[in-house]
């Protein structure tokens, strides 16, 4: 049936529906430790402006909240920029994750024409192809992405090959209008972070999903800013190792270390959520000042050297005034801040922070609601440390446990942005396949989607040995904003031989939907309520006339 992305999920138990492979061989059931215990958190060390190497654990001090903890995690990073290389998938099949390792390096290139004037968007424009030049330099991959009114979108996939990319850049610049802030180009949807999907035609933004939902249709800049920071870090979550996002434009996302609501609509805790997927994603925001410098009656909120992003007091001040915000962003996620030229500034921030220590703690179950205050320090002389300064919590209550209104509302948001997010999720790493099951020449037949996670990627509750998941396949005529919403809830405990399979052979679920001949666009949700963790994963199916 039609639906207008009302109820997302059902509460029906599907236990007997999760696929697992059979083996032969029984063993000691695995212990499951819930991944959204750990927390890491990149140190850079300089002394003198050089990064200093050869630390050991033993060298670092982490505080939380004013406590000393165990260092659990520790390694001494390298950063190389990332070789990109084509995946290879058999026919009718797709997936939002690619072979990586935590020592590569890539950049998130952000270019923000939300709020800006016409001086603040000439200049992003004016500068692009000097910016992709130094980009091509370095040789590091980066992907180019677009945030406008029509919502966030992606112009290239990771490339490091110079001609490549300014042309990318050129093909698209050469389509903006001289006297608007945004672009009219045609950018093909639903993508994965690793270019592996196949490409959509038709548009898909957030003002489509917000027609379908109607609650959605006035969407203000914070908004949609928010919603793209939280897009931007769901995409990229499942790539390894630091990501530097260099975000481009007059604003970014308001800092608040409560997770209170603040109003009905769009609450305090959904920035909160931006940016604990910002920190869960390992990602360190480099904002660029599309304004340049800023005027000087502003330096009382700076401290002399703004640029060793330091900021004095007054809290209310340097959250809603954009220059000081973007300076606070780049000092909680532990990168840099700059107004200087764009290519100046994207020289300097290709070459900050390529090497690092990676320090990691586990929570053992004690989460502090709302911000938890970090600091990293080194027992060396005259060094200096830069790393984000706190972390949100992973919230892992499941979606569809929803007791007011509000809540309700917020789940039916989550699924939204994630449904109408320009690149595939991947915390969740997912593998999608699909095949027609009793198809007849012009008559329906049945799409199975065959949904296959590998192991560890689903995680059981460690003491109940359950799963929960939340799943959702969306399904609309090619060109279409409205479509088919398939829900289920899975949630079940798992024996032994049960555990045994999930931890060698990964999760599967098969789902099949009575289709028509036809092109159809196809997304699945699957978020997993122990880890707090989604994944998604999109693409193109056909239908033909006769059966395959």
């Amino acid at each position: 049936m039609r639906c207008r992305l009302g109820v997302l999920f059902a509460a029906a138990l599907l236990s007997s529906s999760i696929s697992l492979a059979q083996q032969t061989q029984t063993t000691e059931p695995p212990i499951f430790r819930s991944k959204s215990e750990l927390v890491l958190i990149p140190a850079i060390v300089t002394s003198g402006g050089e990064a200093v190497r050869g630390l050991s654990r033993k060298d670092f001090t982490l505080l939380r909240n004013g406590k000393a903890e165990e260092i659990a995690v520790f390694e001494e990073v390298e950063a190389v920029p990332a070789k990109m290389s084509p995946v290879h998938l058999p026919p009718r099949t797709v997936q939002n994750f690619a072979a990586g390792d935590s020592h590569q390096e890539m950049v998130i290139l952000v270019l923000n024409f939300l709020g800006t004037d016409v001086y603040s968007a000439g200049r992003t424009r004016g500068f692009l192809k000097e910016m992709s030049l130094q980009f091509a330099k370095e040789h590091t991959p980066v992907t180019v992405l677009l945030l406008t009114s029509n919502g966030l979108a992606q112009v290239h996939s990771f490339t490091s090959d110079p001609q490549e990319l300014v042309k990318a850049v050129e093909q698209w610049t050469s389509k903006l209008q001289p006297d608007d802030h945004s672009t009219h180009i045609e950018i093909p949807s639903w993508s994965s972070p690793f270019g592996i999907t196949d490409s959509m035609q038709s548009g898909n933004s957030l003002r489509d999903f917000g027609k379908i939902a109607n609650d959605f249709v006035m969407l203000d800049e914070r908004v949609m800013t928010v919603r793209a920071v939280e897009q931007i870090a769901e995409a990229f979550h499942g790539i390894p190792g630091r990501k530097k996002l260099i975000w481009m434009g007059p604003q970014f996302i308001r800092f608040s270390e409560s997770s209170g609501a603040s109003d009905v609509f769009f609450a305090e805790d959904r920035e909160a959520h931006a940016w604990q997927a910002l920190s869960n994603a390992n990602i360190a925001v480099y904002p660029l000042n599309s304004k340049g410098v800023e005027n000087p009656a502003w330096g009382e909120y700076f401290s002399p050297d703004h640029t060793a992003n330091q900021i004095t007091s007054r809290p209310a001040a340097r959250n809603n005034f954009p220059a000081s915000r973007m300076l606070l962003v780049a000092q909680k996620t532990g990168g840099l801040y700059c107004d200087l030229n764009p290519d100046v500034c994207v020289e300097r921030d290709q070459k900050d922070g390529n090497h690092y220590y990676l320090v990691g703690f586990y929570l053992h179950g004690e989460q502090k609601p709302g911000w938890n205050k970090t600091k990293i320090s080194v027992d060396k002389p005259d060094v200096s440390v830069r790393a984000r300064d706190g972390f949100f919590p992973n919230q892992t209550t499941p979606l569809k446990r929803a007791n007011t209104e509000k809540q309700k509302f917020d789940n039916k948001d989550v699924v939204l942005t994630a449904l109408s997010a320009p690149l595939d999720y991947t915390a969740v790493p997912l593998q999608l396949s699909w095949k027609m099951q009793n198809a007849m020449a012009g008559k329906q037949g049945n799409l199975e989607l065959q949904l296959v996670s590998p192991p560890g990627g689903i995680v059981l509750d460690p003491d109940k040995k359950s799963m929960n998941l939340d799943y959702l396949a969306f399904i609309r005529p090619m060109g279409k904003t409205e479509g088919q919403s398939i829900p289920a809830t899975l949630a079940t405990t798992l024996n032994q031989q049960q555990q045994i399979e999930l931890a060698k052979n990964g999760f599967s679920f098969r789902k099949q939907v009575p289709m028509s001949p036809g092109k159809y666009e196809v997304k699945v949700f699957l978020r997993d309520n122990v880890s707090g963790k989604t994944g998604t994963v999109s693409t193109v199916v056909e239908v033909p006339e006769a059966s395959f």
